[in-house]
């Protein structure tokens, strides 16, 4: 019984898949994504000057902007169920 072997079916593919492109393109955005946003420090003399703002206003556009991700997640996470992804 152990050398069994499990049947293939005719014209079954093993091996690479599409599916490992799609994983390693939304590996690459997610990447991008949190990268440009962790990097606000990098910018954030830069835009002090190139503005005008004061130190608070500036962190303060970055907070906002990070509560409404936060918000909107919230919201989404509510609506998947009842919409679906597309």
């Amino acid at each position: 019984m152990a050398n069994q072997e499990v049947p293939q079916p005719r014209g079954a593919k093993t091996g690479f898949s599409f599916g490992y492109i799609v994983v390693v393109a939304a590996l690459c955005v997610m990447v991008a994504a949190y990268g440009t946003r962790s990097a606000f420090g990098v910018f954030f003399k830069p835009v002090l000057t190139e503005f005008g703002w004061t130190r608070a206003l500036t962190s303060g556009a970055l907070s906002l902007s990070l509560v409404i991700q936060g918000s909107l997640a919230t919201i989404m996470v509510a609506c998947h169920p009842k919409i679906g992804p597309s």
